[in-house]
Formats: structure tokens, sequence, C-alpha cells
């Protein structure tokens, strides 16, 4: 089962977590997924430009990972450093 985007905007908390929505390609239920503030920070620079900007440069391989990631059990997809 695919996740497609959405493209509404994400948002994030105070630990750089970025949650953003994704709909499922079968049901089209909203999915909510997430990416912590450490794999932002590691993997795309987001201590140099914030959570969302790195977010936003690199929305295409997040989102890509969280398809790859995603089970069909209501619960989402959470990616860390080990997702990619």
């Amino acid at each position: 089962m695919a996740l497609i985007g959405t493209g509404k905007q994400p948002d994030y908390d105070e630990n750089m977590r970025v949650r953003f929505a994704m709909k499922d390609s079968k049901t089209d239920a909203t999915v909510v997924c997430t990416i912590s503030g450490e794999a932002l920070q590691d993997r795309f620079s987001a201590n140099i430009d914030g959570p969302l900007a790195a977010f936003h440069f690199s929305r295409s391989e997040i989102e890509n990972a969280a398809s790859r990631l995603y089970r069909d059990d209501g619960k989402g997809v959470s990616l860390t450093n080990a997702s990619f």
C-alpha cells in the first residue's frame, strides 16, 4: 500500500519533529506522518535552515521514505535516522 503527498503545509513541535499528512492511495484515508528533529538535523541540515525549510527542500525523499515504511495499521509513520 502506497502513500501519496497531499501538498498540505506541515508543522513542527518544540523538538523540531515535523508532522505532515499523506493519503493512503487505496482508501484515500489521511495518514499522519512525522520525521524526527534528529533525522532532519543529521540528514537534511535542519540545524542550518530550520525544520520546515529542511522538510520542504527534501520533501520528495521524506515522503518516499514514509510511503515505503507505511503499514496499514492506522498508526501512521514515524521516520527516524534509521528510516533512510
